[in-house]
């Protein structure tokens, strides 16, 4: 009954219990904006307990034409996991300016299938190209939500 009478005093924590409670573990890593097409190899996007669980590279491709507004793309990701589960990776490509200013956010959640070794995971952009134009810095952001 406490329960009841605390969920009806605070409706909102209903929904946030379960947001909150899936987060496991997050992580992030920094690189420099690639060039479309090259393989960047990426470090700390890593999920460890019994197992493993983690995203190992990132690729740019872009699907627009190089003078394009907006600019279309797609980042492939790269993700293994050594346990015998499912584990769930909400991928987030964070585009920052030189000053360091967060510019746009991109993102996508992946299933990341039992014993899997370099599964692909894209997460899609569609950026203005002055957007686009001034990100010098990528984070991106795993939140393993298991």
């Amino acid at each position: 009954m406490k329960n009841a009478s605390l969920l009806s005093r605070f409706p909102a924590l209903a929904l946030a219990a379960p947001v909150f409670a899936s987060l496991m573990l997050h992580t992030e890593t920094t690189i420099p904006t690639p060039a479309p097409g090259e393989k960047v190899e990426l470090a700390g996007l890593v999920y460890k307990a019994r197992f493993e669980a983690k995203v190992t590279s990132v690729r740019l491709v872009v699907k627009s034409a190089a003078d394009a507004d907006p600019v279309v793309a797609d980042w492939i990701f790269s993700g293994s996991n050594s346990d015998g589960q499912v584990h769930r990776v909400d991928l987030q490509v964070r585009l920052f300016d030189e000053h360091g200013k967060q510019l746009e956010v991109f993102e996508a959640r992946h299933p990341l299938a039992p014993g899997a070794r370099e599964q692909t995971l894209a997460v899609p952009m569609k950026a203005k190209a002055a957007v686009w134009a001034a990100a010098k810095k990528i984070r991106i952001w795993a939140n393993w939500i298991t």
